[in-house]
Parts: C-alpha cells; structure tokens; sequence
C-alpha cells in the first residue's frame, strides 16, 4: 500500500492557509461568545433563555459542533481514501461519529456514569489525532495538537469541575457555576474547530498530493508509447 503524506514541500504559515485561519477564528469567536452567552443569561435573564445556557439542551452552540463533527468525519474519510494512516483515519471517522450521536442525544449525561466512558474514547482519539498530526505540516500539526489540549481541558472540567465546586460550597445556580460552565462548552468548541480545519487542511492537501501524481503520470505516459512505438523501416518510405 502507498502512504501520502500530508507535509507539503515546506512549512506554511497559519495566514497562509485559510483553512486553518478560518479554524483559529472560528475558536477564538465562539469562545468569546459563549463565554459571554452564559453570563449575559444568568445575569441579565436569570437562565431563562436556553439557547444562551451551555448547560441546556437547547444550547444554540450544539449545532455548530455538530456541523464541525460532520466537517471532521468527512475530512478523515477523505484522508483515509488517499492512503493518510488509512485504519488510523478510518477509525477516526468512527469515534468522531460516536462523539456526534453523543452531543446530539447527551448519551454520557443520561447514563449512569457515563462521564467515564468518554475517558478511554477520548484517550484513543487523542493517541490516534496525534500520530496523524506526525505525518503534517508543522502548522497543520499545532493545529491539532492545540485542538487535542482545548478538548482535554474541557473534558477535565467537565469531569473534576462539579467535584471542586461541591467542595467549594458554589450552588448550581452561582456566578462560578456559570464560569465552569462557560469554560467548558467554550474550550469544546475550540477543540472542534481546531481539529477541524487541521483535518480538513490535511484532505486538501492530500487531494493535492493524488491530483500532481495522476497528472505527473499521464503526461510521461503518451512519451513512453511514444518510445515504444517502432519507427517506419526504411523499405516503407521509399
């Protein structure tokens, strides 16, 4: 089986590739704005709007997740089809579809402790994102580590956040849950955006790496017919 690797001839910069750009800025907006989604809705609406609460069903930010997961498992299928870590992206694309049923249902939320499963998915698909991530440009790479440590963190205040608040003595319905909360979904959402746009930078190069090929070989082709062919003998010209 033939490898392509998703490292271009030289090392880009992040400007330099919109994919990316648009990743990182897709971070950074929806960071700033659920974080202040959530406090404006306990402070001024008293947690009465639930497309504004990260801890509601109805989050409105859900569905851009959901569309980045979809993003997500499309670009390591197509990596997957070019021959990139071909079980390691197929597999991805498996977990990462888990992880869109999950968001979509809150399966981890409704099962008893479901909290612990996600530990060993997650710790799969952090080993798997990072061996990919070897193979990649070095920006293409930050990218998805960065991305790998927005979710970590996220799932750690997910996990130890309600303990530390218990402890604290902060209710559900204080200002520092809200700020838990906020941290959260805002840095989960970073961690898609940002394993997004790596993923998809990495198919589009690919697909550049397979194009170049094909035509590199149909152009030496018709030469070596040409090579091939035997030339007209001299009794035939005259």
């Amino acid at each position: 089986m033939i490898y392509v690797r998703i490292r271009g001839g030289s090392g880009h910069t992040l400007t330099a590739d919109p994919v990316l750009l648009v990743g990182v800025s897709i971070a950074l907006a929806a960071g700033v704005a659920e974080w202040t989604a959530q406090l404006v809705d306990y402070w001024g609406f008293d947690l009465r709007y639930g497309t504004l609460n990260g801890n509601s069903s109805a989050y409105a930010f859900s569905w851009l997740g959901a569309l980045l997961m979809v993003t997500t498992i499309a670009a390591f299928l197509v990596l997957a089809r070019n021959d990139v870590h071909r079980r390691t992206c197929y597999a991805l694309a498996g977990a990462f579809a888990f992880f869109l049923v999950d968001n979509i249902a809150n399966i981890h939320e409704r099962s008893p402790n479901g909290k612990l499963y996600l530990l060993p998915v997650f710790g799969t698909v952090f080993a798997l994102v990072w061996h990919v991530s070897t193979d990649s440009d070095p920006v293409v790479r930050r990218v998805l580590r960065f991305g790998l440590g927005a979710l970590g963190l996220s799932l750690a205040v997910h996990m130890g956040g309600p303990t530390v608040l218990a402890r604290a003595g902060w209710p559900e319905h204080s200002w520092e849950y809200q700020v838990k909360i906020a941290i959260k979904e805002c840095t989960e959402l970073a961690g898609w955006a940002l394993i997004c746009s790596g993923a998809v930078a990495g198919a589009l190069r690919a697909r550049r790496v397979e194009t170049a090929r094909g035509v590199g070989t149909s152009d030496v082709a018709p030469r070596d017919d040409l090579k091939a062919r035997p030339s007209a003998s001299p009794v035939a010209d005259s």
